[in-house]
């Protein structure tokens, strides 16, 4: 399962490999996500209505960003990736 929760980086490269075998990648996916996890390090903070917000400058969570969900869908998408 992948959600807004806190995860230690074995937990996250685990279901990030999850994912990506889920999508049909293949190859060394523990390089992979380890890639995928170092190369673009995100963090997050919530707002006073418990938005999710990635600090990510490319990321559609990112209310700042060129790519950003409106706040309604901003707003959705906490609630239904709330652990």
């Amino acid at each position: 399962m992948l959600g807004d929760e806190e995860a230690d980086t074995a937990t996250a490269q685990a279901r990030l490999r999850e994912a990506l075998t889920g999508v049909g990648v293949k190859g060394d996916l523990a390089a992979i996500a380890d890639g995928l996890l170092t190369a673009s390090p995100a963090t997050w903070s919530k707002t006073a209505e418990a938005v999710s917000i990635c600090e990510h400058p490319s990321s559609a969570r990112n209310p700042a960003s060129p790519c950003a969900l409106k706040p309604a869908d901003l707003q959705t998408l906490s609630r239904v990736l709330q652990p």
